[in-house]
């Protein structure tokens, strides 16, 4: 997202609808696909297609991103937060 943001929305563009800001967008990742990245021989559309096949397909099952918890806040405004890193 910040690429996208850095180079396509500055400053930020203004269109009519949201059918043209989206052609808009796509129009410019596809030129971007076609770049060739400093140091690369390699467009960036060669790349994706040499790592394609390392990417795995989304989880079919749903996954919480966060633990949701009830908590209470005393008279002193404290609260118990819990801290915890997967490994």
């Amino acid at each position: 997202m910040g690429y996208a943001r850095g180079n396509f929305m500055v400053p930020i563009p203004r269109f009519s609808n949201w059918d043209k800001l989206n052609s808009h967008l796509e129009t410019e990742c596809r030129k971007r696909r076609e770049r060739q990245l400093r140091g690369r021989k390699e467009t960036t559309d060669e790349r994706f297609e040499l790592h394609r096949a390392a990417l795995v397909p989304f989880a079919m099952a749903p996954y919480e991103a966060c633990e949701k918890a009830t908590a209470r806040v005393s008279s002193l405004r404290w609260q118990l937060v819990l801290h915890w890193f997967a490994a």
